[in-house]
């Protein structure tokens, strides 16, 4: 079974692709924690790990991308979305409205598509 997967890569390999390992339980622990300390709204932290760890590695990053965004978007913690809810329904997606008033507005598609660009993401 290993030397079919080490045929496999070097196949993809030899035909310009790139081969990404996949994070370790440590590297999306930390990932998670991260983003906990970013949302800044403490709730269900087990739902929530377990969540994220479903995730795949574009969305983890797309959601660590938009998440500043958002936060800085709600001006009264308390009309936040619980962190479960905003995993779970993925809202990282969603538009993100101005609260200043800003005619131009930005979805956090737009700046996880660009971090994620940046970062060059699988």
């Amino acid at each position: 079974m290993k030397e079919e997967i080490q045929k496999a890569i070097d196949l993809l390999l030899a035909n310009g692709y790139e081969i990404t390992p996949p994070q370790t339980i440590d590297e999306v622990c930390n990932d998670f924690e991260q983003w906990w300390n970013l949302y800044n709204k403490k709730r269900g932290k087990d739902k929530c790990q377990k969540r994220w760890a479903r995730m795949t590695k574009k969305e983890r990053q797309a959601c660590m991308a938009a998440t500043p965004a958002y936060v800085r978007s709600i001006t009264d913690k308390q009309f936040q979305k619980d962190p479960f809810t905003y995993l779970n329904g993925r809202c990282w997606q969603d538009e993100i409205i101005d609260p200043y008033g800003n005619t131009e507005q930005r979805t956090a598609v737009e700046f996880a598509t660009k971090a994620a660009a940046i970062l060059n993401a699988d």
